[in-house]
């Protein structure tokens, strides 16, 4: 069986001409829980585990489906956060964790800790961490909870 490319959401619409997802489903206020009820992808435990971590950084952040993908906002209500799940071309499904700072966000680097290397920087202000399976993602929970927590302090200032 050939390997998806994204993962797959059920009633998913996206506008006939451009093929990119409708403002219906990338509304921030749809719910994550909906998200994963529909999700069907073998990384779905990873991506939950890596849910778990995000939600017990104790940012106070609010979460919610935008770019059609959980993503997370911060008290200022600016996203620093996405989650994926991709398979790139023939290569092994990954759950990516999209670190960035928010489109309305003053460009900047952000300059964080991060004692492990998990960070792949794709610019000053624009970082992931990939997780292939639910061990990494123990393993890695909490040095990532303590990323998080800095990441959304450099947003603030």
């Amino acid at each position: 069986m050939p390997a998806k490319r994204t993962a797959s959401v059920k009633s998913a619409p996206v506008a006939k001409k451009t093929g990119k997802p409708t403002a219906k489903t990338t509304a921030p206020a749809a719910s994550i829980a909906a998200f994963l009820d529909t999700l069907d992808h073998p990384l779905k435990p990873v991506l939950e585990d890596v849910l778990a971590v995000i939600r017990g950084a104790d940012v106070a952040a609010s979460e919610g489906i935008k770019w059609n993908a959980p993503s997370f906002a911060g008290p200022d209500q600016q996203y620093f956060a996405t989650l994926n799940v991709h398979t790139r071309g023939k290569g092994s499904p990954v759950v990516l964790l999209v670190l960035h700072r928010d489109a309305k966000a003053v460009a900047g680097h952000v300059n964080v800790a991060d004692s492990e290397n998990l960070l792949e920087w794709l610019g000053a202000d624009r970082a992931v961490v990939r997780f292939n399976t639910r061990d990494e993602v123990r393993a890695k929970g909490v040095v990532l909870q303590n990323i998080l927590r800095q990441w959304v302090g450099q947003l603030k200032g």
